[in-house]
């Protein structure tokens, strides 16, 4: 295990950034496509997480068994990485400087490199509740990244969040 952090989220979006690559957009709310644009440049990998306080551990040693579903994408890492929400997405539109300091207990340490990146969600989203993912100390994201040669695979989608809730 490399991380592992808490992540609460109040509209169901998680992002795994790299700080020094991904492009802010000023002061709009980042859209799928925008999202997707980051993703193909493997600067960021977003997926929906519903409502609620998620556990997500990270890690190079192994992958996971027992997943509800998965995804997979490319990141590169420049030694550093950020977990962030779609609202603090919104917010750090609004800094003259990404990520904003605020946010800087969400960057950690990690190896440079081409990474593919595997984020398991480990619960059925339909027989959770959001008390059971605001109480709960499992784990309920298990992302295991691979360090790789050569970019292989960008998200061609937003998996598990619906951006249309905010047209």
């Amino acid at each position: 295990m490399i991380f592992e952090k808490s992540i609460s989220s109040d509209d169901g979006c998680i992002a795994l950034i790299n700080p020094n690559r991904y492009k802010s957009v000023k002061d709009e709310m980042p859209s799928s496509e925008e999202f997707l644009e980051e993703a193909k440049t493997a600067h960021i990998l977003v997926w929906g997480a519903a409502r609620g306080n998620w556990n997500i551990t990270i890690s190079t040693e192994q992958d996971c068994a027992g997943e509800f579903q998965s995804i997979e994408g490319s990141l590169i890492s420049d030694g550093e990485l950020i977990f962030l929400t779609h609202e603090e997405l919104i917010d750090a539109s609004n800094y003259e400087s990404f990520p904003p300091e605020a946010y800087n207990d969400r960057i950690f340490k990690f190896p440079k490199g081409m990474y593919i990146c595997k984020v398991s969600m480990l619960f059925d989203p339909g027989n959770i509740s959001e008390s059971e993912s605001l109480e709960s100390k499992k784990t309920h994201f298990y992302i295991y990244l691979k360090e790789t040669e050569k970019m292989e695979k960008a998200l061609e989608s937003v998996h598990w969040y619906d951006f249309d809730r905010f047209v």
